[in-house]
This record gives structure tokens, sequence and C-alpha cells, in this order.
């Protein structure tokens, strides 16, 4: 694999990772925009901005799809699917979780 690609696939694999830090999904508003900040260093052309941040966003959407983390392979420059948790399958704050305690 040449050195151009295995940046770009560490530059969707890093701002991928700040996807997971930030705790972004599909439903967080503005998620292009920020995927498109996170970018910016880059200096990208608009047309290969936009694939890199079409490419995210299809990847967070797989990862809600089957609740499962996403990680970018960088031997054969595709993706696989982990069993992690993800946001998706993470109790909310709002969500009481029943503990037991013994009696």
């Amino acid at each position: 694999m040449d050195g151009r690609r295995v940046k770009r696939l560490r530059a969707l694999d890093l701002t991928l990772q700040q996807a997971h830090e930030s705790k972004w999904t599909i439903t967080t508003p503005g998620l292009e925009d920020r995927i498109a900040r996170l970018l910016s260093p880059l200096l990208l052309s608009p047309d290969a901005q936009k694939q890199y941040v079409d490419s995210l966003v299809n990847l967070l959407r797989l990862e809600a799809q089957t609740r499962k983390r996403v990680r970018i392979d960088f031997a054969s420059g595709g993706y696989e699917l982990i069993e992690e948790p993800t946001t998706e399958t993470l109790p909310r704050p709002e969500q009481p979780v029943a503990m037991k305690t013994s009696a």
C-alpha cells in the first residue's frame, strides 16, 4: 500500500477515534460539520473533504446499525467490526442500571 493511502487511512482512523472519544453518533446534531472541522488541518480539496465526511458518517451509521465498533484495517484498507461497546450500547445516565444486592 502506498504512503498516501496509509496517510489517508490514518486520518480517517484518527478522526473516527476522536468521534468515539467525543461520543458522537449518527444522531449528533451537526455531525457533518463537526467531522469537517476535525479534517480541516489536512487541507483537503472540497470534494475530498466531502468524501471523507461521507465515509466517516457511513461508518458511524454502520456502528449504530450493528452495535459494534468499526476499526479501520491498515493492511487491507478496509474495516472490520469488533465487539466493543459503542455509545448506543452503553446505558445512558437517565436509564438506571439495575443492581442486585446480596441479602
